[in-house]
Parts: structure tokens; C-alpha cells; sequence
């Protein structure tokens, strides 16, 4: 209708016609708006959303990887022992963290994390001991960075780095560049390599 209005030279029609079309499109879009609010939480629950996993959208998902592809139940009815227990591990250990995905792969259990707005790494036996806690570091310690500069790698640029935690102590995993050599080093807080 515009582009007919416009080629009749009714200017003023034409302008009638496209403000009408704008302010349709926009209330029409307010009032989806408010519907996909109101109604947001039965539209996901119709649509499979598990209703435990609407308040605050963590999505608790239990792993078990035997190697060969052959994984009939990856998300069990019930909550398994391994999913309580470590998610009781977490809380006591990570207060307020929110537990993003719980995998057992090749003898250790790996949980992912959301902690003190970080994405965190916790690796643990299967016996639910504890074994090291991982993030990565995107601005590494002055003495971690003048370890490297005064050691053998002082011509290489950092590439990726991450903050390991463990039993043993803890240190920085950084792995190296120069040029086509790649080197990848261990340099505790202290910037000593390990």
C-alpha cells in the first residue's frame, strides 16, 4: 500500500501509511514481549524444560563416558550417588557456586563450575577426592611474567594460561610461543618453574 500510495505521488498517504506500519510492528512486538515474559516458564516446561532446573536455569548433568559410545542413560531419573555427593562436596568447599556439568572420564570425575563469577575446572577421584581445581588466567603475577623473561623462554610469548590448585601447592600452567616452537611450562606463585 505505500509503494502504491508513493507512486501516485500521495506523499502525505504514503507517510499516513508507513508511521501506521511502524507503530503496528512495534506494539505488536511490545505485546509479544510481555506474552514471552508472562508465560515464559509453562512455554519451556511444554517444551521439555525440566521445572527443578527453571529457578535460576543450572542444568545438573551426571556423565558416566565407558569409552565405547554405548551410553544408554547419560541423565538418570533420580539424582545418582556420584551427583549428591558431589554436589555436597562443591557446596562445602565452594560456597555459592553453581554446578554446570559433573562428567566421569577415564577414572576421575570432572565438574564444571561457576565460582565467584569464574569458570572453574574441579577434578576429583572416584572416590570423591579431591585432586585439583583449574581456571584460566588471562593477566598472569609480575613475578610469574619476570620468571619467564629472565629464564630460557624470555624471547617466547605467552599463548595460554591457566591457575592450578592441588594438594601439593599450587602454580601456573603457561603454555609458550615462539615462532613454531611451542613449549608449555608449570611456574608456582612464587615464579619458580616446577
Amino acid at each position: 500500500m505505500f509503494a502504491i500510495a508513493r507512486g501516485s505521488g500521495d506523499k502525505a498517504r504514503a507517510g499516513l501509511i508507513l508511521n501506521l506500519a511502524c507503530t503496528l510492528l512495534l506494539c505488536c512486538a511490545g505485546v509479544l514481549m510481555v506474552i514471552g515474559l508472562l508465560f515464559a516458564r509453562p512455554i519451556l516446561v511444554l517444551f521439555g524444560a525440566s521445572p527443578e532446573a527453571l529457578p535460576d536455569g543450572i542444568l545438573i548433568k551426571a556423565v558416566n563416558d565407558d569409552g565405547n559410545g554405548n551410553n544408554e542413560s547419560l541423565l538418570p531419573d533420580a539424582p545418582s550417588n556420584m551427583v549428591t555427593a558431589v554436589t555436597e562436596l562443591i557446596q562445602k568447599n565452594y560456597p555459592n557456586a553453581r554446578i554446570i556439568e559433573i562428567e566421569q572420564e577415564k577414572g576421575m570425575i570432572e565438574v564444571d563450575i561457576i565460582h565467584e563469577n569464574q569458570s572453574k575446572e574441579v577434578l576429583l577421584s572416584t572416590n570423591y577426592e579431591w585432586i585439583s581445581t583449574s581456571w584460566d588466567v588471562y593477566v598472569l603475577p609480575v613475578k610469574v611474567t619476570d620468571a619467564i623473561k629472565a629464564s630460557q623462554y624470555s624471547g617466547y610469548v605467552v599463548d595460554d594460561a591457566e591457575y592450578f590448585e592441588t594438594p601439593a601447592g599450587n602454580y601456573y600452567w603457561i603454555e609458550l610461543e615462539q615462532g613454531e616452537k611451542e613449549v608449555k611450562v608449570k611456574i608456582n606463585e612464587d615464579g619458580q618453574f616446577i
